[in-house]
């Protein structure tokens, strides 16, 4: 059996994420208050969860979060890796004042 191997010889761009940003977001006293937190440009990968018992409303779009969104039940999260993204995500609850929690990596 014969054995192949192959050099690379060159410069290869790898597009780690380098900074972690954790955001802790009080809502509103209000149950179902549109909240929202921005991303920074260059964003690779985010974690999205509340910290209580209350269930997650969220939407990439203003005015969605009630109406055109993702659920998340009590004590589960949610994570988008392999993108590059800079926008901005709504959410609301349905219980008073909780903390959402998100963890953002850039690069």
């Amino acid at each position: 059996m014969a054995n192949a191997s192959q050099t690379f010889r060159g410069t290869a761009a790898i597009d780690f994420p380098s900074t972690v940003t954790i955001y802790n977001v009080t809502t509103d006293p209000t149950p179902g208050t549109e909240e929202s937190q921005a991303f920074t440009s260059g964003t690779k990968q985010f974690t999205i969860r509340v910290r209580g018992n209350a269930t997650l409303q969220f939407a990439f779009s203003s005015g969605q979060s009630g109406t055109n969104f993702i659920t998340l039940p009590p004590r589960a999260s949610y994570t988008v890796s392999d993108i590059d993204f800079s926008g901005t995500i709504y959410f609301q609850v349905d219980k008073a004042s909780q903390v959402v929690e998100i963890l953002e990596w850039s690069t």
